[in-house]
């Protein structure tokens, strides 16, 4: 038996399942069942895999969606000892959260994760978390499936960006490809800096043909209270 069903506490996932979830309901069993980081942080990773991925639908109805309250079932599972670098037959918490679809809920729960700890260059079977979304960026940038979709992908990767994230070049090196601008003096905000995105809410993104870094376009990161253009991917 693996791991992941090993650890897996169904009752812990019955009370997670009903929406809304009942968050006193949920603490109390924590609290009560006394598990352990390992078995906290795999039904983590069960929960999201299970209820939370590709619900995409209606986001003028988030409440019908799992992802809405994933945040705060995270918050309590952080107090009871969720591990966000823990990797469990090569699945980890922050991994899952990249397909969480429900308008930022990714965003917001991979920025909380990394904040209480969580790498975004973790090494997860062989590949680097951040090096997985900085790609799909890219590639996706031309191939979008859907633009909702990669909306919440950028949103995914200003996170990871704000909390420290860098890209790999071709010959394996960690620089940023991507130009910091600052915004007028006027607005007397200080000088732009890429933690700022960890709000990634206060800005918004747009994309055009200009060649950089060998690509035929550019992503723009665009600060949504002056306008102005902040960073150029």
């Amino acid at each position: 038996m693996d791991i992941l069903e090993e650890l897996r506490d169904p009752l812990l996932l019955s009370l997670l399942e009903p929406l809304p979830p009942d968050l006193k309901a949920i603490e109390e069993y924590l609290q009560s069942a006394a598990l352990s980081p390992e078995a906290i942080t795999v039904n983590a990773i069960l929960f999201i895999d299970d209820y939370c991925q590709f619900e995409y639908g209606d986001n003028d109805q988030p409440e019908h969606y799992h992802g809405t309250y994933l945040k705060s079932i995270l918050e309590l599972f952080l107090q009871h000892g969720l591990q966000p670098n823990g990797i469990y037959d090569a699945y980890n918490v922050m991994q899952e959260c990249k397909w969480v679809d429900t308008g930022y809920a990714a965003a917001d729960c991979m920025s909380l994760l990394l904040e209480n700890g969580g790498d975004p260059l973790l090494i997860i079977d062989g590949e680097c978390l951040f090096d997985e979304i900085d790609f799909d960026v890219i590639f996706d940038a031309h191939n979008q499936e859907n633009r909702d979709r990669f909306d919440m992908l950028v949103h995914l990767w200003l996170v990871m960006v704000g909390h420290g994230a860098i890209t790999r070049t071709k010959n394996g090196e960690r620089k940023p490809l991507w130009s910091v601008y600052d915004l007028p003096s006027y607005y007397d905000k200080g000088p732009f800096t890429v933690e700022y995105l960890k709000e990634h809410r206060n800005y918004t993104w747009a994309l055009t043909h200009i060649p950089r870094n060998g690509e035929s376009w550019s992503l723009h990161v665009i600060d949504k209270a002056t306008g102005w253009e902040v960073l150029r991917l």
